[in-house]
C-alpha cells in the first residue's frame, strides 16, 4: 500500500523533475536570443517543450535538425526575396558593433526590418522532429 504509493510518487517526481530541468535549461540557453530579437518567444517555448518531452539526446537531435532546416529555409527566403546580401551585410555589421561597442541592441525590429526578414520557426522544428526520428532509426 503505502510503500508502493511512495515509490510511484517518487517515480513521477523524477520524470517531471527531469522534464522541467530540460525545459528550463533550454529556456535559459535561448533566452539571450530572445532578448536580442533573434528568435521569438513562442519559438523558444515550442523548442523547450520538444526538448523536454523528447529527452536530452533525442531533444538535442530535434533542436539541431530544426536549426538546420531553419538555416536552409532562411537562405531560400532571403534569396527569393532578394534581400540576402542586405541581411548578411547587416548581420556582419551587427556582430561587429556588438563585439566592439559593448552595447547590444535588438537584431530584429519589425518597424525597421519589416516582416519579410522573419519567419516562424515551428515548421522547422517539426522538420527537426522528422529528421531526428530518421537519424534515430537509421
Amino acid at each position: 500500500g503505502t510503500a508502493v504509493t511512495v515509490v510511484l510518487a517518487l517515480m513521477v517526481l523524477a520524470v517531471i523533475g527531469g522534464y522541467l530541468i530540460r525545459v528550463g535549461s533550454l529556456l535559459i540557453v535561448l533566452f539571450p536570443l530572445y532578448l536580442f530579437r533573434m528568435i521569438g518567444a513562442g519559438d523558444i517555448k515550442m523548442a523547450a517543450v520538444l526538448f523536454g518531452a523528447a529527452g536530452l539526446r533525442q531533444g538535442g537531435r530535434i533542436f539541431l535538425c530544426g536549426l538546420a532546416a531553419a538555416g536552409i529555409w532562411s537562405l531560400v527566403l532571403l534569396i527569393r526575396r532578394g534581400i540576402a546580401r542586405q541581411r548578411l551585410t547587416y548581420l556582419v555589421f551587427y556582430l561587429y558593433r556588438s563585439a566592439l561597442g559593448g552595447s547590444v541592441e535588438p537584431y530584429y525590429l519589425e518597424a525597421r526590418d519589416g516582416k519579410e526578414a522573419s519567419f516562424c520557426l515551428a515548421p522547422c522544428l517539426f522538420l527537426g522532429v522528422i529528421g531526428a526520428e530518421l537519424i534515430r532509426y537509421l
